[in-house]
């Protein structure tokens, strides 16, 4: 560390200049305040003051640290930046009346028989306290009144000490000065208190004001969404343009939405949500936004209209999770739950709190029309997988509907869903209806028995006992091109794999590039007939175009493998297989046209064999295909999947 030489006049200092330096010291370089300088300040002070006049100098002395005390809480309250300055003088101040007392009791035999000889430690004491006062004071702007009446009492009992002390030692002067001193310190404290409660007391009327104006503003705006008066609704955000942005801060609560779908006004609820789309998707304190309020309300006006601004409405969750397709499904209304399928087709897959579609809602509550609409969207949009998606109790639609007798219900539903599934207890649909049909109601257990006489040989799994058995092999060959059906299949996302769409493309050009180099080999064709050839063969000799013929029928065989083991299961797929075979079979007869004339028997039992091998390959392949994909897809639907989880959902 740096060393800060003592001044050589230090010795020649007054007791009044050595306070000085160490004060000055002290707060500007504290990294010195142990070095020879300072102390050395020190030891001349308690000489000085020893061998002086001890009335005179001490009085002298104490009051210019006292000075300097206050002149740093001045500099302090005006001068920005002074406070470490200030800090540090007020800190010093107490060191120097610890330093005072330590010698005094050690010089003196003690602190009350030095009390009884002089009065500098009260005059350091009594003047520093109103310092530290004001310390105190500037150090808690949270709290002012506090550090205020801290200052007053302690001034004013100071000044009361300490004007006693030097009366009844018939030191006037002194004893005027110190209450002089502190009792404009306790003005100055008493002015800080007055101002701080007045600013106080007007923060609070002002804060009451406001929330007053606020609360004013709100009921107004509550009575204009009642009354559906869009103009005292604009007269209103002329006066507080956030006043709809206060909702945004609150989770649940009362909207104007709210309330003015409650009470069926249309066009001001299109009004505030066309200003504020945010306030569609709250919910009240009672789990219900805007949207289940007025279907709940029966506004369909109002509901075709959050619905063409916003079809992901559909969506929104509320109380229990209960969308409002869930709801609609709920009542029954055929023709709103049709055209919130077609503003939003992935709100099919919505659960409610307890893992209910929709179409278990609609059998549920005996709304047979609503059952139809949705079979009949989840056959147009290929979904059907979702009629076999199980509740919180492992029920299949085909198992509410067995439990409650719907013979409709179950008569279009035997043929597209696996009615051997099993529930969390472990019973069929047959099982529930054996539990509950009654004897008298026959129909709908001769409907299941004869659903299950197809299904006879397919006998259910579990998803443990499926995934370990073998991949099939259709699933290995998806495995090969880096694909998954089962999984794609239950996510709904084939159309969308990166891997799918760039083999199918890649495969696609290479069945392109192959069969136009089949049909337009190197050298053309011979334009006429002659003894060695026909008209429109290669002109390639004979092992050439073997060879020629050869590699790009086996480009082409594997381009379109790859091609049917791609578009197998998709719609209309049967078409594209057949022409895909179709295709296999042309190019087979070209190959067999173009070929030039073979001259010797093994040129002869060559193309015998490969002409014939050919489209047996083809058609081999196209039929293992095709068998494979049916066995894979009956293995499939024997799986008996557990409940579906809310993720599968989204």
């Amino acid at each position: 560390m740096e060393s800060l030489p003592c001044p050589p006049q230090v010795e020649m200092m007054d007791t009044t200049s050595l306070l000085s330096y160490i004060l000055v010291m002290e707060a500007n370089r504290p990294e010195f305040k142990d070095t020879f300088g300072i102390h050395k300040a020190k030891e001349t002070i308690l000489s000085k003051e020893a061998e002086a006049d001890s009335n005179q100098k001490r009085w002298v002395g104490t009051w210019v640290s006292l000075l300097l005390v206050y002149a740093g809480s001045f500099l302090c309250e005006s001068v920005p930046g002074i406070s470490t300055f200030s800090s540090h003088l007020v800190a010093l101040s107490d060191k120097l009346i610890e330093f005072k007392v330590y010698e005094i009791e050690k010089q003196s035999g003690g602190l009350m028989g030095y009390l009884k000889r002089g009065s500098k430690i009260s005059l350091v004491a009594g003047g520093g306290s109103p310092a530290l006062f004001y310390y105190v004071y500037t150090e808690l702007p949270g709290n002012p009144v506090l550090a205020s009446s801290i200052g007053i009492v302690g001034s004013a009992a100071l000044t009361g000490i300490m004007g006693s002390r030097y009366l009844r030692t018939r030191k006037v002067v002194p004893a005027g000065v110190v209450s002089v001193v502190s009792l404009v310190m306790t003005g100055a404290y008493l002015h800080g208190l007055i101002l701080s409660i007045s600013d106080m007391v007007a923060q609070d009327e002002n804060l009451g004001e406001s929330l007053s104006r606020n609360d004013n503003i709100l009921v107004k705006l509550k009575k204009a969404a009642q009354d559906g008066d869009i103009e005292r609704l604009y007269e209103l955000i002329r006066a507080d343009e956030n006043i709809l942005g206060h909702f945004d801060k609150m989770l649940f609560c009362e909207t104007p939405l709210h309330i003015a779908t409650e009470n069926g006004q249309t066009h001001f609820a299109i009004e505030v949500m066309t200003l504020k789309p945010s306030l569609a998707l709250k919910l009240n304190v009672s789990g219900f936004s805007p949207m289940h309020l007025a279907l709940q309300n029966n506004h369909i006006r109002m509901v075709r209209g959050f619905v063409a601004i916003d079809s992901s409405l559909v969506r929104i969750k509320g109380r229990g999770r209960i969308t409002p397709l869930h709801h609609v499904a709920k009542i029954g209304d055929a023709e709103l739950l049709s055209e919130f399928l077609f503003a939003c087709p992935s709100s099919v897959n919505d659960l409610t709190i307890k893992c209910e579609t929709v179409v278990h809602i609609a059998v549920k509550n005996h709304q047979f029309m609503a059952f139809k609409v949705l079979l009949g969207w989840v056959k147009r949009v290929n979904r059907e997988e979702i009629l076999d998606w199980k509740d919180e109790d492992g029920n299949t639609v085909f198992h509410i509907a067995a439990s409650i007798n719907q013979t409709e219900v179950m008569k279009l539903l035997r043929k597209t869903v696996k009615v051997t599934a099993k529930n969390l207890d472990g019973k069929t649909a047959m099982d529930i209806l054996q539990t509950h049909q009654s004897p008298c109601l026959p129909g709908p257990r001769s409907l299941l028995h004869i659903a299950k006489e197809k299904l006879v040989c397919r006998s259910t799994t579990t998803l443990a006992g499926y995934l370990s058995k073998d991949l099939s092999f259709i699933e290995k060959q998806n495995t090969l091109l880096g694909l998954s059906k089962f999984s794609m299949s239950i996510d709904s996302s084939r159309s969308t794999s990166n891997h799918y769409k760039s083999n199918l493309v890649v495969a696609i050009l290479m069945v392109t590039a192959t069969y136009t180099a089949g049909v337009c080999p190197p050298g053309g064709f011979w334009q006429e007939t002659k003894d060695d050839h026909f008209a429109g063969q290669m002109t390639m000799d004979f092992n050439n175009a073997f060879i020629f013929i050869s590699l790009t029928g086996f480009a082409f065989l594997l381009s379109l493998y790859v091609i049917i083991i791609l578009i197998i299961g998709l719609p209309m797929w049967k078409l594209i297989y057949g022409s895909t075979v179709a295709l296999g079979i042309a190019i087979s007869s070209s190959y067999a046209t173009i070929f030039p004339n073979p001259e010797s028997s093994t040129e002869i039992y060559s193309v015998i064999v490969f002409f014939f091998a050919f489209p047996l390959i083809i058609l081999s392949m196209l039929l293992t295909i095709f068998v494979a994909f049916f066995v894979d897809k009956r293995r499939r639907q024997q799986v008996d999947f557990p409940a579906r989880c809310f993720s599968s959902s989204l």
